[in-house]
Order: C-alpha cells, then structure tokens, then sequence
C-alpha cells in the first residue's frame, strides 16, 4: 500500500496557516453540530484530525468525538488542546470494528490520499448513520497557489495532489444533503501569500526540486509583490447517507 502524506514537518505552523477567521469557524462548528443532531449522531470519528480543529470545539459542544492521523506531530498538536481521544492510523485501514461511531468527519484530507475509494469505503465501515464534510467552493479568483501548482502541471512536475479535493469530490459521489454555511471574503497582500509558498508550508511544494521552485517563485513575485489579494470562499456542509455511497 502507497504511503499516505504526514503533516509532521507542518504540525507547529498548521493552525497559523489553514485556520478560519475566528467568527467563522464558530458558525462551522455550530452548523457541524446541528446537522450531527438532525441525523441523531452523537460519537463522531475526526478522520484526519490533524491538530484538533474540529474535534476540539465539537468534543466542547457535548459531542463524543474520536481522531485518527497518520502524524504524531499533529496529534500531539492536538492533545495540548485538550482532545481525549486520538489514535494513530491510516484511514485506508482503521484499527476500529465495523459500525464503532454514529458518523464520520472528513475535512481537508482526501487529496492526500491516492485511494480516495479505499478510504470511503474505510469510513463507511466504521460508521453507522452518515459521512460529513465541511467543502469550500471557490469562484474564480486569483490564487497564488494554484498559480503556483499550474506552472507546476506546465513544467512537466508528475503530480500535485495524490487523490481529490472534497470539492472535486462531491462532482464524483454527490452528496445526500448540501448546506450552504457562509459565504466570505477576505483580503491579504500578496507579500504573506508569497511568503508562505516560498516557506513550502503546503504539502504540494514539498518534493519540487530547489531550482523548479526558485523559477516559479521569481515569476510569482514579478506579478503580484506589494499587490493586495481577495479571496473568497463558499463553506457548505456535504452530508452522504451511508446507504447512498
């Protein structure tokens, strides 16, 4: 079995770089929460917990929450939030019995994963009501790490992402439910976003040879150093009935 991607050399940064604006993220949750109410599901498996983003404010809301990652580091993220149970494990294979949570959480981790249907399968085994994502949909817009990806596909790089991102996902095996959360936007100078790419905090610049990533990197400040971007995003709440996938 091919290996899946661990956040390990990101874990002391993941928070800082991928986190919701704070009043966001507590409409998420509450969403989050509402629809695990409406199907009646009340121990939730965090698969892909990372640091705890989730399962943090979910396990506060009353709910029995479980994480499975396949990075020490991210779960030792999440243990300094105070998340209580956490296992190491690939979701392809979980050490865990058919039918062991209510529902499945799946946020942010599939296009890490080559099996993409291997992995479904995995959740809906170990699930008894549904499976839940939280999708962001975005408009055309400028974004500087998908320009950087692009130039990657340009260059001849052989892969970007292993598998599907949930919002790609949902176009393969649509969803029982969708609901539309929010929709924001939010503005950042191009200088932070360039920063972070030149950092290679994002999994798909991590294996990109020095000079490929030097040449995209100058061509990308060219264009956008000192210029302020906007981004905006929908967030939808992706429900699958078990039965239906």
């Amino acid at each position: 079995m091919t290996n899946v991607i661990s956040f390990d050399r990101v874990a002391d940064i993941y928070d800082s770089t991928r986190s919701l604006p704070p009043e966001i993220m507590d409409e998420v949750v509450e969403a989050l929460a509402w629809n695990f109410e409406k199907k009646g599901c009340r121990s939730i498996l965090d698969a892909g917990v990372g640091t705890g983003r989730f399962a943090s404010p979910l396990q506060n809301q009353g709910f029995t929450v479980i994480g499975i990652d396949i990075s020490p580091a991210m779960l030792a993220r999440a243990r300094t939030k105070l998340v209580r149970n956490l296992a190491f494990g690939d979701l392809r294979r979980m050490p865990f019995r058919d039918e062991s949570f209510d529902a499945s959480l799946f946020i942010h981790v599939f296009h890490l994963i080559r099996e993409v249907h291997q992995g479904l399968a995995e959740l809906k085994r170990v699930s008894r009501k549904a499976l839940f994502s939280v999708v962001a949909i975005f408009p055309p817009q400028v974004s500087l790490t998908d320009l950087y990806e692009k130039r990657l596909l340009e260059s001849g790089w052989p892969e970007i992402h292993p598998g599907l991102h949930e919002r790609d996902l949902v176009k393969v095996i649509p969803p029982t439910e969708t609901e539309s959360i929010v929709t924001y936007t939010e503005e950042r100078a191009a200088d932070d976003a360039l920063r972070l790419l030149d950092q290679r905090v994002y999994s798909s610049l991590w294996e990109v040879p020095d000079e490929l990533h030097g040449n995209i990197m100058a061509e990308l400040r060219t264009q956008y150093a000192g210029k302020t971007l906007k981004s905006t995003r929908e967030l939808q709440i992706c429900v699958w009935d078990k039965d239906r996938i």
